[in-house]
């Protein structure tokens, strides 16, 4: 809970999603069309379709896979990049302060933050994270019917 962001966080979600995310400069999480035919700089409403607010014990469990797991597997990381999930992380007024993108699909990631940078995910940890926001109650993109 010492690096940054969690250090700063006073809400951390999980959310699910179409486009990608990104903070404005009002500090608030907004979400850009992901379809190349958009142009680049039109905003779209903030379409979140799931948005699970974490409790202590998934925070600890959050922490616990991204910095006490390592990756000793392959890293298969494909070209697709479409992100539906993200970790965002607020601080007490609701004010974004950073977020970790992911792509289930082809395991990248992206961060808004450079103090926080993810290793590329393999199979195995790829397959936690994922777990983390299907037991958290997240179905988009992570159940076997989405």
């Amino acid at each position: 809970m010492t690096f940054h962001p969690f250090d700063k966080a006073a809400q951390i979600q999980l959310i699910s999603f179409d486009g990608v995310v990104t903070i404005s400069d009002k500090k608030q999480f907004e979400i850009y069309s992901a379809d190349p035919q958009m142009l680049e700089d039109t905003v779209m409403p903030l379409v979140v379709k799931e948005r699970v607010l974490l409790n202590a014990e998934q925070i600890g469990q959050l922490t616990d896979l991204l910095f006490n797991y390592g990756c000793t597997g392959a890293h298969t990381v494909h070209d697709c990049y479409i992100p539906h999930h993200a970790i965002t992380f607020a601080d007490a007024e609701g004010k974004a302060l950073a977020f970790i993108e992911i792509c289930f699909q082809c395991a990248n990631t992206r961060e808004s933050d450079s103090r926080f940078h993810m290793e590329p995910l393999c199979a195995d940890k790829l397959a936690m994270i994922k777990a983390l926001f299907r037991d958290a109650g997240i179905k988009f993109g992570v159940s076997d019917r989405s």
